[in-house]
């Protein structure tokens, strides 16, 4: 799977999932890998170091702010 398949299947899994997630990780930004929350943290900046560290610059992670309303970050490439 390439990365733009790996973010589409992570996104696509917070959908089917939001209303669980919401419930036990709201306001938190989680980190979506291979269709399954390997994170929780308070901060994006932490959300995405950490990623980073565990999965690669290259990784098809998602880093998604769980609030009521819908928001997507991506994470292209990043430079600690």
């Amino acid at each position: 799977m390439n990365n733009q398949e790996a973010l589409k299947a992570n996104l696509q899994y917070i959908l089917d999932n939001r209303d669980e997630l919401l419930m036990q990780y709201f306001g938190k930004y989680i980190v979506v890998n291979n269709q399954e929350i390997v994170g929780a943290y308070d901060s994006y900046e932490n959300a995405v170091q950490d990623a980073i560290q565990k999965y690669g610059e290259e990784a098809g992670f998602l880093v998604h702010h769980l609030t009521k309303e819908e928001t997507v970050n991506f994470v292209v490439r990043a430079q600690i």
